[in-house]
């Protein structure tokens, strides 16, 4: 159901280099360090975005991000490198992504101009610059996918091994040099920062009587496709097991067929899969939200940004 060559989202959620505790749920301005991230990662149509952390971690993200159609990937292991979590983000996207583009949530104000810049660029690994310093975020091509998950290197030598095959990209934006270490350097960098993330945020809602899908029960359903098994897709999301049955209820009771294939037992439990007639569903939702969405931008670029 994921767009091949999509460009996905790592955001990893791990302590800084020196080791230091790192809360992305800390404010600049108005707005979590995470929900940052994810608003300017939105804004350059990444998709899908997934964040990557121990499990403890991202418990109070998960509820914090609940509304914004990320994944959340998480490690059973303590004491990830940067490396190993990236490597859990590839693992998951490889499959669905032409390229992907991580940074680290220490690195929070990178604005959404140079997302774009870096995202257009061709070459099989792309760094932004600020005077000639290298930032985040970083974007990986898929020709070099099984080369990171196969290095036994950190993350900082794997990518200095790829050096010959790096494009350094300057940029006019301080945002991707500048860490949460330096809150002082951050909130000089804010106003500038706020008027790059400005949008329309929409939620497309299906109704009846009542409401029966949206944005939040399209990745359910996504999840379940790729997943097989309504409880993995809930492990990837904030949802309950008990809240996901009722939402896929509610849908086929709206829409008046079985979206969800129910296979019970094996040595795995019960498996789920999209019957025929949810896959055709979903696409056509999908393609409603993709055509409102570029209306709506579009013309609020013209009325509010155009001058």
């Amino acid at each position: 159901m994921v767009n091949r060559h999509n460009t996905g989202g790592i955001i990893v959620v791990t302590d800084n280099k020196k080791g230091k505790s790192i809360d992305p749920l800390k404010e600049i301005g108005t707005i979590s360090v995470i929900k940052r991230m994810v608003l300017t990662y939105q804004q350059v149509n990444i998709s899908p975005i997934t964040i990557v952390g121990e499990k403890d971690t991202l418990y109070d993200l998960e509820r914090e991000l609940a509304d914004y159609n990320v994944i959340f990937l998480k490690s059973d292991e303590k004491e990830n490198s940067m490396i190993d979590l990236v490597k859990i983000g590839i693992n998951f996207l490889k499959d669905k992504c032409e390229k992907v583009i991580y940074s680290p949530v220490v690195i929070p104000m990178f604005k959404m101009s140079t997302l774009q810049k870096i995202v257009q660029s061709e070459s099989i690994i792309a760094s932004p610059s600020y005077r000639k310093k290298a930032g985040h975020p970083v974007l990986l091509s898929n020709k070099i996918y099984e080369y990171i998950l196969d290095s036994e290197y950190g993350m900082k030598d794997t990518i200095r091994s790829l050096m010959d095959e790096r494009e350094f990209i300057e940029v006019k934006d301080e945002g991707i040099i500048r860490s949460l270490d330096d809150m002082d350097k951050l909130t000089i960098l804010l106003d500038d920062h706020n008027e790059q993330i400005v949008h329309p945020f929409l939620r497309i809602n299906i109704e009846k009587e009542e409401m029966f899908f949206n944005s939040r029960a399209k990745l359910l359903l996504i999840l379940i496709d790729e997943i097989g098994t309504v409880k993995g897709a809930c492990e990837h999301m904030a949802l309950s097991y008990r809240k996901a049955w009722s939402i896929i209820e509610d849908i086929e009771k709206a829409l008046g067929f079985t979206v969800v294939n129910r296979r019970h037992g094996g040595k795995d439990g019960g498996r789920s899969s999209l019957t025929e007639e949810g896959k055709e569903f979903l696409i056509k939702y999908s393609k409603f939200e993709k055509e409102v969405k570029l209306f709506s931008e579009k013309k609020f670029n013209e009325i509010f940004l155009m001058k």
